[in-house]
């Protein structure tokens, strides 16, 4: 176990801060009024890190994050080919301590129990994609505890990006650091930006 922890560190995966939980500090997301367009390079880079997605994978994502009223969040991994990360699955849910519309929290030992099998199985971490309580792209804009955690894990040494869906099908895929490109294949989608993708019900677009 020791070991597995020292691999998962190595990776850019250290949640002894992250992802809502710093050492026992209860971490709340604003509100949606009080999310702001922060000022974080959410628009796709020029880069040799490539994130490859299917539509109807992002479809299914989004059924999972909206299940509820309460904001959700899931570990994104799949197969990496040389600099092209193609995201497939997600990890086992970790297991929340506490959620609410608009926060969402999960203690790094959940977390990290939620990881080790991706490592294990010489897998990494390619996205972590939550859920926002608002609509439109504007409700997809990331909060200041989304840039951090991230910028922390990015900080770290990870590849590893954000995403974050909206309540009516939007998907807003963001860095702090890490320069990227990403690409959703398949049919049923409308882009926006590089970055900003509608991935609902083409009927309600």
């Amino acid at each position: 176990m020791k070991n597995l922890f020292k691999r998962l560190s190595a990776s850019g995966c250290s949640w002894k801060r992250c992802w809502l939980e710093r050492q026992g500090k209860n971490v709340e997301q604003p509100v949606e009024s009080e999310r702001k367009d922060n000022n974080v390079a959410e628009h796709a880079q020029p880069s040799t890190e490539g994130f490859v997605v299917e539509a109807c994978f992002l479809r299914e994502l989004l059924a999972v994050l909206t299940t509820d009223a309460n904001e959700q969040m899931r570990f994104l991994t799949g197969p990496k080919v040389e600099q092209v990360r193609v995201v497939c699955r997600w990890a086992q849910p970790s297991a929340l301590e506490k959620q609410s519309p608009v926060f969402v929290r999960a203690s790094a030992q959940s977390v990290a129990a939620a990881l080790i099998p991706i490592i294990e199985q010489g897998a990494e971490l390619h996205i972590i994609a939550h859920s926002h309580p608002g609509s439109g792209p504007g409700g997809t804009n990331p909060s200041s505890t989304d840039i951090e955690c991230l910028g922390e894990l990015q900080k770290a040494g990870s590849r590893a990006i954000g995403c974050i869906f909206s309540r009516d099908g939007w998907v807003r895929f963001f860095t702090v650091s890490t320069k990227f490109s990403v690409q959703v294949l398949g049919t049923g989608t409308a882009k926006l930006t590089p970055c900003i993708f509608y991935v609902g019900y083409l009927d309600n677009y």
